[in-house]
């Protein structure tokens, strides 16, 4: 597998590089900026390119691009995902298995929060929402797959270690007993949690803004790349 590194500052075109690397692949013709034939490949399917960004929207711009510029079909694009989209499919996630803001008030209330300042109530839906800074500390550190403590040390928040800990473990306790998964866990780390054959089709995978990628993230990529014959990784 050759891997291939694209650099350069934001609004350089690194991602429509990718996009133009993708065209390349599907229609066989390779066209710089200015539109200029300067390659040719034998084309491969939709079904062989796996895409991955961060945003739908993203995604959308590009599916789009691949159906009208090149000619394939929607429903080969079956690779065009976010991490946590591809994530989400692999382990056979539903929307049941994610843990709810209504589970984690469950859950702090059952720690002996009974009072947390950042739940707020919609009047009309009587959607919760929790904004809770150690939240995003405790998904920061599984995230990065560091240990809550080294979290700490680096994203020090105003609440007292032991609390933020008490919240941690009854999270745990909540999703065990439950069998409930937090937002982090739709990046499977592993690959017992993965299908055998789920990427085998890939030849060719690209990785948009893989500087944002979080550890986790980084190491589910890894495991794509191992699990499928892949003839090049650009990122």
């Amino acid at each position: 597998m050759k891997s291939i590194k694209v650099f350069g500052p934001p609004g350089t075109g690194k991602t429509s590089f990718l996009i133009r690397q993708v065209k390349f692949r599907l229609t066989g013709k390779l066209y710089d900026k200015d539109n200029k034939l300067i390659d040719t490949c034998s084309p491969v399917s939709a079904a062989n390119i796996g895409y991955c960004s961060f945003t739908n929207e993203a995604l959308r711009v590009a599916k789009k691009k691949m159906v009208e510029e090149c000619g394939v079909d929607y429903n080969d694009l079956q690779y065009f995902r976010t991490l946590h989209s591809l994530g989400y499919e692999t382990q056979s996630f539903t929307n049941n298995t994610l843990i709810t803001q209504d589970d984690l008030k469950a859950c702090f209330e059952n720690a002996g929060y009974a009072h947390i300042e950042d739940i707020t109530t919609d009047e009309l839906t009587g959607k919760i929402e929790i904004k809770d800074p150690t939240l995003s500390l405790i998904n920061y550190a599984k995230s990065r797959m560091m240990t809550l403590s080294e979290a700490f040390a680096k994203r020090p928040v105003s609440e007292n270690y032991s609390d933020i800990e008490r919240k941690k473990e009854a999270i745990e306790i909540f999703c065990k007993r439950n069998g409930k998964k937090d937002f982090a866990d739709m990046i499977p780390i592993t690959h017992k949690d993965i299908k055998k054959d789920e990427f085998k089709k890939i030849k060719y995978l690209f990785i948009d803004e893989a500087q944002d990628l979080s550890t986790r993230q980084f190491q589910f990529i890894q495991i794509i790349a191992s699990l499928c014959d892949l003839k090049q990784l650009w990122i």
